[in-house]
This record gives C-alpha cells, structure tokens and sequence, in this order.
C-alpha cells in the first residue's frame, strides 16, 4: 500500500511540475491583422519568416500575423471605407509623404517618432531615415516603419548590354541612350521595358534628375517650388521634362507603354529578354529577379540617364513597404514591439536571407552573398542616393497624369509645369 502511494505521490508531482511548466512556456497569442498592396509572393515568405522569427526571439507572446495582399488601385479605397467603418486593421501599409500626410490629417497614423528616439537600440538602427524622410510627415514626425528599401534606376541584362553598347559604359546621358537604339532595334529588343499605367514609374526618374541639379548645402528646387518660392516652370525642371519625353518619342520604351502596368507586361518582358533594360527597377526586385534568371550576378542596376552632363547622376534611395498603425489599436504595445524588430539585426537578417534589402541599419558582421544588392549598395555609395517625392499633394496628385499628357502631345511641357504653379497657388 505504501509502495503504491509512493508512485501515486511521484505522478502527481510529475503532472504538477508538467502543467506548470507548461503554462509558463505558453505565450500568449495575439492576431495582428495587417493589410498591403504587395502582390508578389516573396512579400508573404517575408510577412511569415518575420513573424517566425519575431516569435522565436521572445516568450512573452505568440504572434500570429494574418496578412492580406490587396492589389494597387483595390487598396486605397478599401482602406478608406475601413477607415469609415472604425475597422481598420493592426497595421497597413502607407503611401509615402503623400498618403502619410493626408492620413495623419485624419487622425489615421500613430507616431512614433518618441518611441524610436527614447529607445538606444532602435534609435541607433534607425539612424539613416531621419534624413529621408519619405515615411515622415510634414513636421518631421515619424508616421510608419519601413519593412524595406531600395536603390531605384534602371535594371540592365549584362550580357545584352555588353552586346548593344560594344562593352561601353553607362549611358549617362539621354543621347547616350538613344544612341544604342539601332543597335537594340537591330537584335529584336526595345531599350527599357517598363510601364506608365502607374506614373510614379515616370515621374520618380524626373525628380530624381531634378536633385542632380541642386547645390549642395542649399534648400532643394523641389522645396522651392512647392513652397511657391520659385516656378515650377524653370530651365531645370523643364529640360529634364523634355528629356524624358526626348526618350520616348526616340522610342526607347513599347509603343504602348502608356496603357501597360510595369507589375504586369513590363515585368515580362524584363524576364523575356525583350528589352536590354528596365525603367524604374533596382534592389527591389531582387527576389522577383532571382526567380526568373537563377541568379543576381546577371544583373546590373545603373543611374537614371540625365539631360545633360552639368548634373549629378543619382540613385532614387527610397523606403519601400511603410507600415503604420491607428493612434487608438487596441494592439498598439504588441505591433510597436513587431516593427521594431524588422529593423532589428535578427529582422535584417531575415530579409537579407530572402534577398530583400532591410530598411535598417545593417551590422558590420553580416555578409551580403547576393550580387546584386552588393553591386546596388556599392553603386548607392558611388553616386549617391535621394528620395524623389513630391510634398505638395495637390501637385503629387496631378504630376503623373500630366506627364501622360505631355507624352501623347494633349499637353506642352510648359502647359504642364505652368499647372502645377497655379495649383501651388490655390
């Protein structure tokens, strides 16, 4: 009898000693629910190795993160009539400067720009973006967290640049570009592969020129002119208007490049080789590109082509993927801790391994084997990198149609910037 409630007495102990530790190794689980406009499936690996990662670094909770991809032109007025509704998720994905900005007019953003200060580590992984800017609003404060980042310009095949060019140098200039079009047209391709049905592809390359023009040390053109300060029709912006349309009238982009999405035909027919280069591409797609050519190494990323060669070629350096999040989520303490560490080195390393570049600072110890994110870092330190993002939303709103105009003949270059000082002035 004895022996048998000294057994009894060890499986009690035994079961006692199991759910109590059981109930402590349980963390608990919270659904942040979150919204974004990234179709491409390496978008959702990130979002779930993110998500495993983060959950293996702490024992206090167990997040389970249930995103949902919208495509570009459903998302906007989803999220507003979400927003109508009070039934916002945890976090979404915000427009920069533009969208930022009118969202936080409404009360929409959190900000976390005294988290990110008062906090040593993540002030110190942050540290590059005060600068940027395009995840701010219009005073500064910090209205989403970057997932990623991008140096943006022009993708080009390596061996059938070497082949149109004769093994030549960057085209740095907008003639240099036109000049290799017979050789181009003379192989079945076209020069740039790309698509305007989504204009930001057509202005971030004139802004971008735009900045090559401004003198250092001094408040930016760009400034000026949404300010009112100086017109936007001036011998800069208009000479690099020109050019752009000096490009595609020349044809170095499909006929019809106007009516097709970049995301669709444009990506098509990067990865079929029917054109040399691709407009409006870089780091960003470094995944994507994996994909379809095997490896990076085959591809190169060059600066936009400028009008002449009295301005600086840059890189578009610009945040991708800007998550923010509603001042009263009642999931505030658990999606602040979530994005923090994306940008933390654990979150850099997650991203490097899928060949996404991190929005973060990224520690000196870990090694990059992705040709192309190495040659995009390198190239964003030899030229240097700017955002291209217009601040005035009126003027954002209207730049990209306009431009449209001025391609297909409806509109002058100079009718177009004339427009954007008389919106400037209401």
């Amino acid at each position: 009898m004895k022996k048998k409630l000294f057994y009894l007495f060890i499986v009690a102990i035994v079961l006692t000693i199991y759910s109590t530790s059981s109930l402590i190794a349980a963390p608990k689980e919270v659904t942040i629910r979150f919204w974004d406009w990234q179709t491409y499936p390496h978008y959702q690996v990130y979002s779930d190795k993110m998500m495993e990662a983060y959950n293996a670094s702490q024992n206090e909770v167990k997040l389970i993160v249930e995103r949902e991809a919208i495509g570009f032109s459903d998302y906007k007025p989803k999220f507003q009539a979400a927003a109508s509704a009070g039934e916002l998720p945890d976090m979404y994905q915000v427009w920069l400067c533009v969208d930022i900005i009118e969202f936080t007019a409404a009360g929409l953003l959190y900000d976390f720009t005294d988290d990110i200060k008062n906090d040593p580590e993540w002030n110190d992984w942050y540290e590059y973006l005060w600068d940027n800017g395009e995840n701010q609003d219009a005073n500064g404060r910090v209205r989403g967290i970057p997932a990623d980042q991008f140096v943006l310009g022009v993708a080009y095949i390596k061996d059938m640049f070497n082949e149109v060019s004769g093994g030549g140098a960057f085209p740095m200039t907008v003639d240099e570009v036109i000049e290799l079009i017979p050789a181009a047209k003379e192989k079945g391709k076209f020069i740039y592969s790309t698509g305007f049905l989504s204009t930001w592809t057509l202005y971030y390359a004139w802004v971008t020129q735009i900045k090559g023009y401004d003198t250092p040390g001094e408040k930016s053109m760009l400034r000026k002119a949404e300010a009112g300060e100086i017109s936007w029709n001036n011998p800069v912006f208009k000479k690099c208007l020109e050019s752009l349309k000096k490009l595609y009238d020349a044809g170095a982009f499909r006929k019809d490049v106007l009516a097709i999405d970049f995301a669709v035909e444009g990506y098509d027919d990067f990865h079929n080789k029917r054109s040399v280069m691709e407009w409006s591409n870089g780091s960003w797609r470094i995944a994507d590109m994996k994909k379809h050519f095997g490896t990076t190494d085959k591809i190169g990323v060059m600066p936009y082509p400028m009008p002449d060669k009295q301005g600086n070629s840059y890189f578009c350096n610009s945040v991708g993927l800007i998550i923010g999040t509603h001042p009263e989520n009642e999931n505030l303490k658990y999606v602040k801790d979530y994005l923090k560490f994306y940008m933390s080195p654990k979150g850099v390393e997650v991203a490097l391994s899928l060949g996404i570049m991190p929005a973060s600072k990224v520690p000196p110890n870990l090694e990059i084997n992705e040709p192309m994110m190495n040659e995009s870092l390198e190239n964003l330190v030899k030229y240097g990198g700017v955002n291209a993002n217009i601040y005035n939303i009126k003027v954002a709103n209207a730049v990209g149609d306009a431009f449209v105009s001025v391609l297909n003949n409806e509109m002058t270059v100079d009718q177009a910037l004339n427009s954007f000082d008389e919106l400037v002035k209401e």
